[in-house]
């Protein structure tokens, strides 16, 4: 599953693609990976539903509001979850009845490459150096976390990705849908994002 991203922008080009401001400014670095362990690191630009006009930024990996360390045998964050279970498993339906939806922005998205000729595939949008991706966020103890919310892949990302699943990539109009929590949207009616608009880069 897709587990790292890239965000080759500045700032100044993501306040004009999403026309939104950033709370502050921070540097990101520009490719995310995973996070190992519950010892968050890396921080992602985010728009909330409820704040539409303001960038956050936010720890890169979802953690569940009632997660405890010590009890708990989950040992890593959530970076990915499924459209098709998203208000149906514990770990995330507290935040879809609060209505934690998000917009996340990244210039790329990596997978494993199942064929084996590289360590990962970074899928890019072809003359569209940003895109939006579907996000949930959770506030854990005094963190604020997200994941990406992924639905199953288009022909090109499956030529690759064992897993065949990918972001759902949002345009504009769609974006407004899943703040909106339109979830039943993205489950029936949502159109894959083209093939034809994407690039494969085989990468490592």
């Amino acid at each position: 599953m897709c587990y790292s991203i890239d965000i080759k922008a500045s700032q100044q080009n993501m306040e004009i693609f999403t026309n939104a401001l950033f709370i502050k400014k921070n540097e990101f670095q520009e490719t995310i990976f995973a996070n190992s362990s519950f010892n968050l690191r890396n921080k992602i630009p985010v728009i909330l539903s409820n704040e539409r006009d303001k960038i956050h930024d936010y720890y890169w990996g979802f953690i569940p509001r009632w997660y405890n360390q010590e009890k708990s045998k989950q040992n890593r964050p959530y970076h990915n979850a499924r459209i098709e279970t998203l208000n149906k498993l514990a770990s995330f339906k507290p935040a879809v009845n609060d209505k934690n939806f998000c917009l996340l922005m990244a210039t790329g998205f990596y997978e494993p490459n199942k064929l084996k000729d590289s360590k990962a595939v970074l899928f890019t949008i072809k003359n569209q150096p940003m895109f939006l991706m579907a996000g949930l966020w959770e506030k854990w103890k005094d963190f604020f976390t997200v994941t990406m919310v992924t639905c199953k892949g288009n022909e090109i990302v499956n030529q690759y990705h064992k897993a065949e699943r990918m972001p759902i990539i949002l345009s504009h109009e769609e974006s407004e849908f899943w703040l909106n929590g339109n979830i039943d949207y993205f489950r029936n009616d949502y159109k894959l994002f083209p093939s034809e608009k994407m690039i494969a880069e085989k990468v490592g």
